[in-house]
């Protein structure tokens, strides 16, 4: 989903009354791999020949007001070849059919996490990971006959997400580009005892800068299971 917001900061109402200011108008046109969806009841647009997708307003922007509106989008299935890429989107703003501002975006793509397979890996990623990095990891799996699935924190937030459960799906989890003393924001402790406590083979890598006594947090006892307090 493309929101868009647009504030009306004028004292005049714009739409298509004849007494306002003039017609709005927005386009938005996207990277090929991005198909906009056919409109809704719920989502007055249409999409031109070209492939972008159009919005006219067919009625009044009250002075000092704010507007939604949203075009629904999907990935075409080969994004799957673009995983940890930028593909942009770009929207534009036309008043009485004249271009007045352009504003250009991107989304990236990752990995759908799916709850209900367990794999040897779980691997976490961020903002700071790109392609060539997740392409590594991918080898280094396939090269250890490790099956695999991805968590993105800026897709699904912390591994505390009471939407999806992510326990009991996976024996390793690894975090990459993870300051150790910030890792418990990203899982709470109790989750990480019940994930050590869910086989034998449970266990956790934090990868990234840091210096060794911010690791202390994190000293972990595998005989008793429980985490080691100074």
């Amino acid at each position: 989903m493309v929101s868009v917001y647009f504030a009306n900061i004028s004292a005049r109402s714009y739409g298509a009354s004849s007494d306002s200011a003039g017609s709005i108008e927005f386009t938005l046109s996207v990277h090929s791999l991005i198909k906009i969806l056919p409109a809704s009841k719920e989502y007055f647009y249409e999409i031109t020949s070209d492939g972008r997708g159009r919005y006219k307003f067919n009625d009044n922007i009250p002075p000092r007001s704010t507007k939604c509106i949203r075009f629904e989008i999907a990935l075409d299935a080969n994004a799957v070849n673009q995983y940890y890429e930028h593909l942009f989107w770009n929207i534009n703003l036309l008043l009485r059919d004249v271009l007045i501002e352009n504003h250009r975006n991107n989304i990236r793509v990752v990995p759908t996490f799916i709850p209900k397979i367990h794999t040897d890996v779980l691997l976490v990623t961020n903002a700071h990971v790109g392609r060539s990095e997740f392409l590594a990891y991918q080898n280094l799996f396939r090269l250890f006959k490790y099956s695999n699935q991805t968590w993105d924190i800026e897709r699904y937030g912390a591994f505390h997400n009471p939407e999806l459960i992510w326990l009991n799906t996976t024996e390793l989890i690894i975090f990459i580009y993870s300051k150790p003393e910030s890792t418990f924001q990203t899982m709470k402790s109790d989750l990480f005892l019940q994930h050590m406590k869910s086989s034998e083979n449970a266990g956790f890598i934090c990868i990234g800068a840091g210096l060794p006594m911010e690791l202390d947090f994190g000293l972990f006892d595998y005989n008793n299971l429980q985490f080691i307090d100074d």
